[in-house]
């Protein structure tokens, strides 16, 4: 059974109460279009995820962070296991 291993790098924007309160529900969808759209114009979709999430506990109020994970993936059977190591928030 041959595996492979590919990082996958997962944007997060944050998208809790007070986050939305704070910087606006149109102001997190437009910010996540507009990564969504720089990944497709990169042909970077395999290796980066964009999606909602919950910040780190260290909330600031509309943030995006990333989190980088190894996906295996199993040739002969196609099943994936990931593993989160690393994940980090940036304000927006």
């Amino acid at each position: 059974m041959e595996q492979t291993t590919t990082e996958i790098t997962q944007i997060l924007i944050c998208k809790v109460k007070k986050c939305r309160l704070h910087v606006g529900e149109e102001a997190i969808e437009a910010v996540a279009a507009s990564i969504r759209k720089e990944v497709e114009l990169q042909g970077i979709q395999r290796q980066v995820e964009v999606g909602f999430g919950k910040c780190s506990g260290l909330c600031q109020y509309g943030c995006v962070g990333h989190r980088t994970r190894d996906r295996q993936s199993s040739h002969s059977s196609g099943r994936n296991s990931r593993g989160l190591y690393r994940q980090k928030s940036y304000p927006l």
